[in-house]
């Protein structure tokens, strides 16, 4: 004798089916833009000194709030005093390299939450906020 099941629990479980297949769903694709999502490097780096011949300066007191947001897609924001760019950025074996359309730039890790790129001779040093 077959055993049938009650309408009530078949759409119950019905709808719980389609509840878990829909959170897949969500789960999957807010996870798809994250290249970097668990990459030490996302989030904002703050300049905080520069550094040439020996000689140091605080870079907020020079050239104002000098800000580089990494996003977990990839994507880059840089920001000196009210100017902005924006571009991609990559991890490397040495820290991150940003590239816009017609710069790239290295940066090295120093230590946990600190990284510095040199341009021209002098040393910027980023803490991240």
């Amino acid at each position: 004798m077959k055993k049938r099941v009650h309408n009530s629990t078949g759409k119950r479980l019905g709808i719980l089916l389609c509840i878990a297949a829909l959170c897949s769903v969500l789960l999957l694709s807010t996870s798809c833009g994250a290249k970097y999502a668990n990459s030490e490097y996302v989030g904002k780096w703050k300049a905080t000194s520069a550094s040439m011949s020996g000689i140091s300066v605080n870079v907020e007191k020079v050239i104002g709030d000098f800000v580089l947001e990494l996003k977990d897609d990839g994507s880059a924001k840089v920001t000196i005093g009210k100017d902005s760019a924006k571009g991609d950025w990559e991890e490397t074996d040495k820290g991150i390299k940003l590239k816009d359309s017609k710069d790239e730039l290295e940066f090295k890790k120093e230590s946990k939450g600190k990284m510095s790129m040199n341009y021209s001779g002098m040393k910027l040093v980023f803490e991240k906020q």
